[in-house]
């Protein structure tokens, strides 16, 4: 029950996390403030040993599973930092202000 609930409430958060939008950005935050209340709660002193994190990688889709929350967090705020970078090239367009 516990796996499921984590699994449904990641997917119903990051599942539309892709587009390099303020949404997605929105949502990437919500995941990471969610994670940061739920660390202070339930992940003190080891608790929560049975909680796995999983990632793929984006290069060559190699699974990555981890127990550190902090791993999570940082892999959140990496994600945000791609997508700001994203919105940034898009904006952009190659066209250079003088």
């Amino acid at each position: 029950m516990k796996k499921n609930f984590y699994f449904l409430f990641m997917k119903s958060t990051l599942s539309q996390s892709y587009e390099p939008n303020t949404i997605s950005i929105y949502r990437l935050y919500e995941y990471y403030n969610s994670l940061y209340a739920i660390e202070k709660r339930f992940f003190q002193n080891s608790q929560c040993d049975h909680v796995f994190f999983t990632w793929y990688d984006s290069i060559n889709g190699i699974e990555s599973t981890q127990k550190s929350i902090q791993y999570e967090k940082s892999s959140i705020l990496f994600n945000c930092a791609a997508l700001f970078t994203q919105m940034a090239g898009i904006c952009c367009d190659g066209k250079e202000n003088k």
